[in-house]
């Protein structure tokens, strides 16, 4: 069973270490749940994620036009154009799964996928052959809002050229604080640093029949926080209960396309990390590390350095792969710590 959860997150939150993320990964969310499920007796929930039952995506934005598009970041694929200078950084799953059909065609051809130009506020993705030659293959409109002024561009590609309501509101946040040293009695100022998010955000979660232990877990951590800086009043978010109407090809998209395919193209839901899974020739794959220290005051451990494909990445699989399960070692205590790599993709 597949379910999609949507949530507001009222205050700014920090996940990651030095450099903080401005997107929530899965394996944060799955290790959230692992915690709070020890805490409050439901281990059966623990074996679920453990064992592989319970897959995730990371926590997304969203945007309002006649109804909400579900949104990915962009997938890494080679540019002859500095994409960024368009402020080009989300596309809808509508979008995305014809780009997934599309660019399968390139390496049974021989070639690979290539953003060639961009057109009448249109990119264009071709499949670029080693003799230089192209072939265009697919064309992605550059989704609009309207403004005060007219019409401006956004950052997210689309099949259509439909006008939204929103644009996605993710913002760096720097909080300055200080507190009175109880011995010295002199200042100590420190400094939070982290993201907003002024949009509606959406994660899915593919799990057994039962979802009702996983849904009380999660309206229990909305009233702890996700992340960091938690005893400061960071990462609260809340659940909306609500009906959330959701644009009907995104919706059955995710609905219908979440399971890893091989001999195909898959996007990256959540990071992950590979062995001998997948084909690194042709797949596009941007690198993210995690590291850092993690746990409460009382029980504060370090997590293993790890290199892993990030969010969005395009990886071609020569076979499917699984979940993969990393104890933290070395904690304090008796603690047994995991990190849970079963990330939720899109395929073709």
């Amino acid at each position: 069973m597949l379910k999609i959860y949507f949530m507001r997150i009222y205050t700014p939150y920090h996940v990651g270490w030095r450099n903080p993320r401005k997107i929530i990964d899965h394996t944060t969310l799955l290790r959230a749940l692992i915690s709070l499920a020890y805490e409050t007796g439901y281990t059966k929930l623990v074996e679920q994620i453990s064992n592989g039952v319970i897959k995730a995506s990371a926590i997304l934005p969203t945007v309002k036009g006649d109804r909400y598009r579900l949104l990915v970041p962009i997938p890494p694929i080679p540019s002859k154009i500095k994409i960024r200078k368009y402020n080009i950084h989300w596309i809808t799953l509508e979008a995305l799964h014809e780009l997934i059909e599309k660019i399968n065609e390139c390496p049974r051809h021989d070639s690979l996928p290539f953003i060639s130009s961009i057109e009448n506020d249109k990119l264009v993705i071709t499949c670029i052959s080693r003799d230089g030659s192209e072939e265009k293959i697919l064309e992605l409109t550059f989704l609009k809002r309207r403004h005060r002024e007219g019409i401006i561009n956004t950052s997210i590609l689309d099949l259509r050229s439909k006008i939204v309501d929103e644009d996605v509101d993710i913002f760096y946040q720097v909080e300055y604080h200080n507190r009175i040293d109880r011995i010295t009695g002199s200042a100590d100022p420190y400094v939070l640093t982290g993201y907003k998010v002024n949009n509606i955000l959406w994660f899915a979660v593919r799990s057994g029949e039962e979802s009702e232990a996983l849904d009380k877990l999660l309206q229990i951590h909305s009233e702890i926080g996700l992340g960091g800086y938690r005893s400061r009043g960071w990462g609260h978010f809340r659940i909306i209960m609500e009906n959330i109407e959701v644009d009907y090809n995104d919706y059955n998209i995710l609905l219908n396309n979440t399971i890893w395919k091989k001999e195909s193209y898959n996007v990256l839901l959540g990071s992950m990390i590979f062995n001998d899974e997948i084909d690194y020739g042709k797949s596009f794959i941007n690198i993210n590390e995690i590291e850092g220290k993690a746990g409460p005051t009382y029980n504060e451990y370090d997590l293993p350095v790890l290199q892993v494909a990030d969010i969005g990445s395009l990886v071609y699989l020569l076979r499917e792969p699984g979940h993969l399960v990393i104890d933290v070692t070395g904690t304090p205590h008796g603690f047994n710590p995991k990190i849970v790599f079963n990330p939720l993709v899109i395929s073709a």
